[in-house]
């Protein structure tokens, strides 16, 4: 199966793949909130989305991604692996729960969300 190996400044951080992946990611962050406050915050995360499930639901999967500083080397190798590491988190996307009211209101077309009208599946 696909699968990322993630190395973060020489140490292996994760070989991220599911055998019913439908999105795998590894995403570089950088934030800073105010700018007067002068603080920045740098992390690596490792995830992604199954395909659905029998009961309908794709499931998010994370690994364990760590803290990148000014000066990290990042390397992602795609590579092709049937021994991928398991993710550390795995967990139901469902539509119901706390965005199902706003998404609901979208499929609808309420303009008072803000929001244009969604899409089946969106």
């Amino acid at each position: 199966m696909l699968a990322f190996d993630v190395e973060i400044d020489g140490h292996h951080v994760a070989l991220a793949g599911i055998p019913d992946w439908a999105i795998l990611h590894v995403s570089v962050t950088a934030g800073r909130g105010r700018a007067s406050e002068g603080k920045t915050h740098l992390d690596c995360s490792i995830g992604g989305l199954s395909e659905r499930d029998p009961s309908g639901s794709p499931h998010h999967v994370r690994w364990s991604g760590r803290a990148v500083v000014v000066g990290s080397r990042i390397v992602v190798t795609v590579v092709e692996t049937d021994h991928p590491d398991p993710p550390t988190k795995r967990y139901r996307s469902d539509k119901e729960g706390p965005r199902e009211p706003l998404y609901r209101r979208r499929m609808e077309g309420d303009a008072s969300t803000g929001l244009p009208r969604a899409e089946e599946g969106v």
